[in-house]
């Protein structure tokens, strides 16, 4: 392992033409690094494939010299999609880590006793991308939280390290609202005691649960984690204690928040990080039972097809782990698989006659929709059995125009 000071880094003795270079995501990007092979790119050419971002990283990003990609939106970023400089690659979570790229940037926690370091609030990818080959290399961040389970890596892996603490990137959590609630009370309803949950990040999931809160040995396995799990955890509804994988344990990939969750996380023995071949893999979510997807979506047609993706051309969502965890929820004895939105985004309709983006999930893997309104079932209902189902749980203002188009429809 060469240890190199950043005002040292060279990106173009790194990074060779053509490669493709990818970081860890959120808060796990090695901001240090990111932020000088940007200002070095007049001696690049190379493609950028990045997730969630949280930064201001690719600001100036030159596309003639660094081509970037994504799974998803990045969010400080709609201008790079509208120029054509970001391409999509559309694919569920778990098949992401069969990408292999040349060179691979994360940050890591100063070593401990035995020499082992953490990768604290992202795993991800990262050990795949490693166990394939890339180059390495680590940002010695003092800032980022101790983590264990598939978070810790030593030193041999690592290809060349840099020295230099940042402060994390953070998400600050909306609030739920009464529609959020409202949505987490339908929500609870179906839940059981003993289940285990997915659930993504923001003020739906954050409403979820709260409203889970009363419930009885529940278990976390899941992608994303914000602040709301600091409490949920600490309600006592959460003891992971008859979850079939990682006893005791919550199961997560990454930490998206704001330092309270860090500081949460740090060292804390409930975590259990683990990769995307653990978190997303089919073989795992298939030893699971009651396993609750809960997932969200930009809009759900009348047959309970799903757009997670786009709108109005503008790609603003993202396939993630929808897939992977709603259909591991269908086989899983005792599980759902819910699909959980507000009715309507200002004067329009969440609830449509015809999707106006990608279908993301098909609607032979429904299962549960909510919205504020109530619970569609759909699984195994007939098209004009769900079609129904959804416009109950449309916005009142707009079930006459979905009655009006199922009749054109039919």
């Amino acid at each position: 392992m060469e240890v190199c000071p950043l005002d040292r880094l060279d990106f173009a003795r790194v990074i060779p033409p053509g490669a493709l270079v990818t970081w860890s995501e959120g808060a796990g990007e090695p901001t240090a690094l990111t932020t000088r092979l940007v200002a070095q790119q007049d001696r690049l050419r190379a493609e950028l494939f990045v997730g969630v971002t949280l930064s201001d990283t690719l600001r100036d990003i030159d596309p003639s010299r660094l081509a970037v990609s994504s799974y998803c939106t990045l969010f400080r970023y709609f201008d790079l999609f509208e120029r054509g400089a970001v391409d999509i690659r559309p694919s569920h979570y778990s098949r992401m880590a069969d990408l292999r790229p040349d060179v691979l940037l994360i940050q890591v926690t100063p070593p401990d006793g035995a020499g082992r370091r953490s990768l604290g609030t992202v795993v991800g990818h990262n050990p795949a991308y490693m166990a394939a080959g890339a180059t390495v290399v680590a940002q010695e961040n003092p800032n980022l939280p101790w983590t264990e389970g598939d978070a810790l890596i030593a030193d041999a892996r690592i290809d060349i390290l840099v020295p230099e603490a940042a402060p994390l990137e953070q998400l600050v959590p909306r609030r739920p609202g009464p529609v959020e609630h409202a949505i987490g009370g339908h929500v609870a309803r179906l839940v059981p005691d003993r289940a285990t949950l997915e659930f993504g990040i923001g003020s739906i999931p954050a409403a979820v649960q709260q409203a889970l809160a009363g419930k009885r040995d529940l278990a976390i396995h899941t992608g994303l984690l914000d602040e709301a799990a600091v409490d949920f955890i600490e309600s006592g509804a959460v003891t992971n204690r008859y979850r079939e994988t990682d006893p005791g344990l919550v199961s997560a990939g990454f930490l998206f928040g704001t330092p309270r969750l860090y500081r949460y996380a740090d060292r804390n023995a409930v975590f259990g990080m683990r990769g995307s071949d653990h978190i997303h893999g089919a073989r795992v979510l298939a030893a699971l039972d009651r396993f609750f997807a809960v997932n969200s979506a930009i809009e759900v047609d009348l047959t309970g097809q799903v757009n997670a993706e786009a709108l109005g051309g503008r790609y603003i969502g993202a396939i993630g782990g929808q897939g992977d965890f709603q259909r591991a929820a269908l086989h899983s004895p005792g599980g759902r698989g819910t699909v959980a939105l507000p009715s309507t985004a200002g004067r329009h309709s969440r609830i449509v006659a015809r999707l106006s983006g990608p279908v993301t999930t098909a609607r032979a893997d429904a299962d549960v929709v909510v919205t504020e309104h109530g619970i569609a079932e759909l699984a195994g209902r007939t098209l004009q059995e769900r079609a129904r189902a959804m416009i109950a749980i449309a916005d009142p203002a707009h079930r006459r125009q979905l009655e009006a188009a199922l009749d054109a429809l039919a």
